[in-house]
């Protein structure tokens, strides 16, 4: 017969369960049964009860297999504080940089493809991380473009309600979301933007350097940057050599891009990155 009954959950997250724990304290039927329903102090004391006086005032004493149960309920919480502090202490360092960025996007459908190139070079020009456009199917089967932009997040209304979204979006001149948005509607077609603010997005850290190239006669006069992307720990992932500043060295000094573009980062790794 069920005596007591204690839920506790722990801090630690598993995938296939909920980390909660039940334990019920009880005595066996069996020793009921034979004793009656009311039993005799003794039997009481043995099968799990507990023992009260006769005024509230006295101490409760606690028989030896309640102890018993509880000292394993306590030994089992114990266990599972101690794993979660060793997992927080073996917690690796953070890779890469969290942004948060506000997304816009339009639907648009009679727009002409010179009008959205136009369109998403205004928008890089003035303040957006990036644009591009990625073709749909929109009603009555007509084919059409979402145009899509992205910017560093102004407000702090992830999922909040389109009404308070609103009241709370930046609307002076100064600030990139609304510089974007003007230049959605005034340079489009569409009637409107889906908005999503607090987007976050894994960075990694980079930086540019400036490699000498031998080809000289060229209006760079061989000079080239080159993107150098890594983690946060320093380890190098990504090499990329600008690509317009290697079109310019190929066009004037006759030279292959691809040949241009390789020597730039050859010249990166072997210089500026440290083995």
């Amino acid at each position: 017969i069920p005596r007591a009954v204690g839920v506790g959950a722990g801090t630690k997250d598993f995938e296939r369960h909920p980390n909660v724990l039940r334990l019920i304290l009880g005595e066996e039927l069996g020793r009921n049964a034979k004793q009656g329903s009311g039993g005799t102090a003794e039997t009481r004391e043995k099968t799990g009860d507990l023992i009260l006086g006769e005024s509230s005032n006295e101490t409760t004493k606690v028989s030896e297999p309640l102890d018993s149960a509880l000292d394993v309920k306590l030994k089992i919480i114990n266990k599972i504080s101690v794993e979660t502090e060793s997992e927080k202490t073996e917690q690796k360092p953070q890779l890469w940089d969290m942004h948060s960025l506000t997304h816009m996007q339009a639907n648009i459908d009679d727009a002409t493809p010179e009008l959205l190139a136009h369109a998403i070079n205004l928008l890089i020009k003035n303040g957006a991380i990036d644009a591009w456009v990625h073709p749909i199917v929109m009603k009555k089967g007509r084919p059409a473009h979402c145009l899509h932009c992205i910017c560093r997040c102004e407000t702090g209304n992830a999922n909040a309600e389109y009404v308070d979204a609103t009241q709370n979006a930046p609307t002076d001149d100064a600030s990139a979301e609304y510089r974007l948005l003007n230049i959605m509607f005034r340079h489009t077609t569409t009637l409107g933007i889906r908005i999503q603010r607090n987007i976050l997005r894994a960075a990694l850290k980079r930086r540019f350097v400036e490699v000498q190239l031998p080809y000289r006669d060229n209006i760079r006069e061989g000079k080239v940057d080159v993107k150098i992307s890594s983690l946060n720990n320093g380890e190098v992932v990504s090499v990329k050599a600008e690509f317009d500043q290697c079109k310019v060295v190929s066009e004037e000094s006759s030279i292959p891009l691809k040949i241009v573009s390789s020597a730039a980062e050859r010249l990166a790794w072997d210089h500026h990155i440290t083995p």
